[in-house]
């Protein structure tokens, strides 16, 4: 290893890598949240929501052509 990388490596503290690992859990997941948020809450607000986005996912209110996961409240939703 590089001196330079070595330093790089050496010089990053949990503060650094452990937000940079969870962000790689849900990496290439598209989330729609349906029925879960009340809503008299903002989505981008919610508790999950932000959770999910801090673990790497992108959030939606709607289905889109790149969701790939749906969490929802009822097995039959009219987002879906």
């Amino acid at each position: 290893m590089s001196r330079c990388v070595y330093r790089l490596v050496s010089s990053l503290t949990r503060q650094d890598i452990i937000p940079a690992l969870k962000r790689q859990v849900l990496a290439g997941v598209h989330l729609l949240f349906s029925g879960v948020i009340p809503l008299d809450v903002e989505p981008r607000r919610a508790g999950i929501w932000l959770a999910a986005e801090s673990f790497g996912a992108v959030c939606s209110t709607r289905l889109e052509p790149s969701t790939t996961h749906v969490v929802s409240a009822k097995v039959r939703s009219s987002s879906l």
